[in-house]
């Protein structure tokens, strides 16, 4: 009886857990024209919550060895912190070992994900570590211009390029690349409700038993 009470509460837990759907993705452009060593846009998820898996990358410049992308976010959008690493999280460290040509993308998967709250407007800040302002070995191509791009789930403006770590600015610059995210199913308030009854219930039979 141990093992049915521990099985049933496992799929208790499964039920009431988060879950991703099928894999979307939006696409701003692959035109190119310039070059940074870091990016800082913004990105407002228009429904549900998102999770991020990867990065579609335009890579003008890539050196001879290795090298890690970083990929950081904030609530609230970029403006007004692109000169502020504390108000920042890094949220994803990739290793990128090798690019495409540029104008075609380089994927860069962001391990377990990058996770955004249903309505509300992310800064996003993703640069090539240990790169400098200048004459940098690693570059991401952008292209001169504000631009916005959308679909149903996700909302691309437009933002600026950075030199070094939070260094430098240029604007308006649009990044060159894709997003790659799943859509999060969230159980219904309802759901949970039966959920929690249901661990209530093998609780409550568990002590009968042991009374008994």
């Amino acid at each position: 009886m141990k093992s049915f009470r521990i099985a049933a509460l496992a799929i208790a837990v499964t039920t009431a857990s988060a879950s991703p759907m099928a894999a979307q993705s939006l696409t701003t452009t692959y035109a190119g024209g310039n070059e940074q060593v870091g990016q800082m846009f913004n990105l407002t998820t228009l429904a549900g919550p998102l999770r991020l898996t990867g990065l579609g990358l335009n890579i003008n410049r890539f050196g001879q060895s290795p090298v890690t992308l970083n990929v950081y976010t904030r609530s609230g959008g970029y403006a007004g912190f692109e000169s502020t690493p504390g108000a920042w999280t890094l949220s994803s460290s990739v290793n990128l070992a090798a690019a495409s040509s540029a104008g075609t993308e380089t994927y860069a998967g962001l391990g377990s994900g990058i996770n955004l709250s249903g309505g509300t407007t992310y800064g996003m800040y993703v640069m090539f570590a240990g790169q400098p302002d200048y004459d940098a070995s690693y570059t991401l191509s952008y292209t001169n211009g504000a631009n916005t791009y959308q679909n149903a789930d996700l909302e691309f403006t437009s933002g600026i390029g950075v030199g070094g770590a939070f260094g430098p600015t240029f604007s308006s610059r649009t990044f060159n690349g894709t997003f790659y995210y799943d859509k999060v199913s969230v159980p219904e308030p309802s759901s949970m409700v039966l959920v929690v009854s249901g661990l209530g219930g093998l609780m409550l039979a568990a002590r009968r038993r042991r009374s008994a």
